[in-house]
C-alpha cells in the first residue's frame, strides 16, 4: 500500500504523541510519522521541494518505533491527521 503525501502540509505533525515520539528518538515529527508508515509496511511517498526536507525524509532507516509507540500513533484520530494511507 502506498501513502502519497503522508505528511500533508505539516499542520498534522503537532499532536503531542507525535512530537514526544520524535523527541525520544531525536528525530523530527515528520521522520516519526514516516517511520510509522514503514513499520506498517506502507510505502510513504512524501512530497517536498525543500532540499532539507527531502534529505530528512530519507533519514528514517536507522531507528525503530517501539510496539508501544506504534500503538499510541495507531490510536490517533485519523480524521484530523494524515496517518492513514
Amino acid at each position: 500500500m502506498e501513502s502519497y503525501g503522508p505528511l500533508g502540509q505539516g499542520e498534522n505533525l503537532s499532536p503531542p504523541a507525535i512530537v514526544e515520539t520524535a523527541q525520544r528518538h531525536e528525530r523530527t515529527p515528520a521522520q516519526a510519522v514516516l517511520r510509522w508508515h514503514l513499520q506498517h509496511g506502507f510505502v510513504p511517498i512524501p512530497r517536498s521541494v525543500n532540499r532539507e526536507h527531502i534529505v530528512e525524509n530519507f533519514q528514517v532507516w536507522d531507528f525503530e518505533l517501539s510496539d508501544k509507540e506504534m500503538r499510541v500513533l495507531d490510536s490517533l484520530d485519523r480524521e484530523s491527521i494524515s496517518l492513514t494511507t
